[in-house]
């Protein structure tokens, strides 16, 4: 089926990982690979990625130049496979090692006691060993970090809690977690991640390494490009490196059987530097355009849409108008300039996408009896609060805003206070 500008990236993956892996090793050492080849061996696992496409590879300069800054957009846990897949499967005459910032909660136990402990063993009872526990588990996340040559930095008010109480309180447990007060901690962060933005440069400089970097800092938000942080015009400006943005877009809601999901990834030309400090601002707010604009439009933006169009009608859809609407919204993101699924052009995979929502979907999220399809308020509005903050169908729809126009949609309406209001009437 016409893939065309996207390339498949598992095969290249597994090339890399097999034929070139000792090249590999030799040109960045055995530990970029090594930690390269475990992640590829559990990217396809269930409930994780489908497949992975990639289109832009091009625009990575070659080994023998200077490694670029490269920025990715950042949109769930998913992203650690996505962007494995994709560091993986460049050229290896494009396959530069690399450097990268990632958040000081996966150095400690912070990451696991937020993001993999329990609710019910976060209270004053089982703080202590919970935490204990959760800086045992830190140590394998600390060294596949750094075997990645990634540097911690902390972030006020997730890794660092802004006040002593939170800090002390059992839903962060800092004390137990980290093993220091929480002045100690203050301390510490400010250190790190100073020294952190400083290790950073070096290997940039003294080791022509990339820097890797997701400037949003963050993916708990509603779909859309947030504001990209500074930190990779800074870095692009004090050691004259282009940047090289990649959008991720996922198939949320057209999974496969074992819950699996297709990334499709998009590299933009390099960016050249910002000419001085007061660009920054500027650099950034360009770079998040690029971001937001060459998003992949896949087959659960134009699915998410339609079904939020039919609501507006009504909480009772009628699933004949809601697969009419769902082809109208694709035959018109066809004669668009927009990026999209090129797979979209075949009407065969249009209906496979559409057996796939429905079936994997929107038999949660409606009451199906024949044509009718009632809405559950509940269940439509239910989504991961800690990846996101809207509910799951808006997530999709805002991953593709820029589309809206093409669509017919108002992007105002697309918010959580009109969706509910919609869903419970």
């Amino acid at each position: 089926m016409q893939l065309d500008p996207f390339i498949p990236v598992r095969p290249r993956s597994d090339a890399n990982m097999k034929e070139n892996f000792k090249a590999l090793c030799d040109q960045c050492g055995p530990k970029l690979p090594g930690r390269g080849k475990l992640l590829h061996s559990i990217s396809y696992y269930p409930k994780l990625l489908e497949a992975a496409f990639v289109a832009g590879y091009e625009h990575i300069p070659p080994v023998t130049e200077q490694a670029p800054i490269m920025c990715f957009s950042h949109k769930k846990i998913h992203d650690v496979m996505a962007l494995a897949q994709y560091m993986i499967g460049r050229d290896v005459e494009r396959f530069h090692n690399l450097t990268l910032v990632a958040q000081g909660g996966l150095f400690h136990g912070i990451f696991p006691y937020q993001d993999m402990m329990p609710g019910f063993v976060k209270n004053q009872l089982f703080k202590l060993p919970a935490g204990w526990s959760s800086r045992f588990i830190a140590r394998y996340f600390r060294g596949l970090f750094e075997d990645l040559n990634a540097y911690p930095v902390y972030r006020d008010g997730s890794d660092l809690p802004i006040t002593e109480e939170e800090y002390r309180h059992p839903s962060f447990a800092g004390p137990q977690v980290t093993g220091m007060s929480y002045a100690d901690f203050h301390k510490y962060t400010r250190k790190q991640t100073a020294k952190s933005v400083l290790q950073v440069q070096r290997d940039m400089e003294e080791k022509n390494r990339s820097f890797v970097i997701l400037p949003e800092g963050r993916y708990c938000h509603d779909g859309r490009i947030s504001e990209l942080l500074d930190l990779a015009a800074f870095a692009s400006h004090r050691k004259s490196r282009p940047i090289v943005y990649t959008t991720l877009s996922y198939e949320e809601l057209c999974p496969d059987a074992l819950g699996k999901i297709e990334v499709f990834m998009y590299t933009t030309a390099a960016v050249a530097p910002p000419e001085s400090r007061n660009d920054f601002k500027e650099h950034m707010k360009k770079g998040r355009t690029l971001l937001q604009n060459n998003t992949t439009v896949l087959a659960s933006s134009i699915l998410a849409a339609a079904t939020f169009m039919e609501l507006e009608k009504g909480p009772v859809v009628s699933r004949a108008s809601l697969q009419q609407r769902y082809e109208e919204l694709s035959l018109k993101l066809l004669e668009s300039e927009l990026i999209y699924d090129p797979r979209l052009q075949d009407e065969a995979f249009r209906k496979e996408r559409w057996s796939r929502y429905i079936s994997r979907k929107a038999f949660k999220w409606f009451s199906i009896r024949g044509d009718e399809m009632k809405v559950r308020p509940k269940r439509i509005l239910k989504y991961d609060d800690g990846e996101r903050t809207v509910p799951d169908l808006l997530w999709n729809i805002n991953n593709a805003i820029h589309a809206a126009p093409v669509f017919g949609l108002n992007s105002d309406r697309v918010n959580p206070e009109i969706f509910r209001g919609l869903v419970e009437a």
